[in-house]
């Protein structure tokens, strides 16, 4: 079971990795005079869809990556909502700092049970 949430969210990270260069590309043939610099997209969508590959297929690297760069964005995103953000956003800021600790907190039970030897029968 653990096994398969950890495939669904290397899925979605190889998604949101096709959606960055989606961004950067668009951002790349748009025609408005005055445009931000995206081209930072090039390299980050490509680095996004081999840790979402990586964590697809449960290479250890890819799934450890995948925990620390989730955990750290959540953190950063619960302290930084707690003073900076108005009341009603704060919730949904803290939600989805919750949200991001998830995978780490996956990635934590099943290196728990691949070390035990547990991964090949309970998930």
């Amino acid at each position: 079971m653990i096994s398969i949430v950890l495939r669904l969210i290397g899925s979605l990270v190889v998604l949101l990795g096709v959606g960055i260069l989606g961004v950067g590309y668009s951002n790349s043939v748009a025609t408005s005079s005055v445009k931000p610099d995206l081209g930072f997209c090039f390299w980050l969508g490509p680095a996004i869809i081999a840790l979402g590959t990586g964590s697809l297929f449960l290479q250890r690297w890819a799934l450890l990556l995948l925990a620390v760069l989730s955990s750290a964005s959540g953190l950063a995103l619960g302290i930084g909502s707690v003073s900076r953000v108005p009341f009603p956003w704060e919730l949904i800021n803290l939600l989805i700092a919750v949200l991001l600790f998830l995978p780490g907190l996956i990635v934590w039970r099943w290196w728990q049970n691949a070390r035990s030897g547990h991964s090949r029968k309970n998930g």
